[in-house]
């Protein structure tokens, strides 16, 4: 029997999930987020002790965001929204639902996101588990981006 977890990882471990996302996110990390700056949390799903899935809460704007996040962002975060970012589901482990269940626990936990994807079939992906979408650049705009809420 598989034991799933959903476990909000403290500071001194956050990098156990980080190390687990694709190469450029690591480093946009690095980045936008030098010594973890404005990371509220990380939360991740565990699987007989591994970690398995988990995303990124951010309590203030990137150095360097996109065109729509730079529009609504600052509104959002007044509003008390917090910015979710870096989902993953480790590829052997996708389509198990994992990513619906760990972001219902994300929300449970903080119930007020936004979010941004640039890759549109997430759109399907967001919506049933009560995303809205609230902005997108127009069509002819690059990056194509849309822009959803929880609350």
């Amino acid at each position: 029997m598989h034991t799933i977890v959903f476990e909000p990882l403290s500071s001194e471990n956050w990098s156990l999930f980080i190390s687990l996302l694709p190469l450029d996110w690591q480093s946009e990390l690095t980045l936008q987020w030098p010594k973890n700056l404005g990371v509220e949390s990380v939360f991740t799903l565990n699987k007989n002790g591994e970690i398995i899935a988990g995303g990124v809460v951010f309590n203030r704007m990137a150095r360097n965001p996109t065109p729509l996040e730079g529009i609504h962002g600052p509104a959002l975060f007044g509003n008390g929204h917090l910015y979710l970012g870096f989902v993953w589901v480790v590829p052997t482990q996708r389509s198990l639902g994992l990513g619906a269940f760990l972001l219902n626990h994300i929300h449970s936990v903080v119930p007020k996101l936004w979010l941004t994807i640039e890759d549109l079939s997430l759109k399907d992906f967001y919506t049933p588990l009560g995303y809205v979408e609230y902005a997108h650049t127009p069509t002819h705009q690059w990056p194509i981006e849309k822009l959803f809420i929880i609350e």
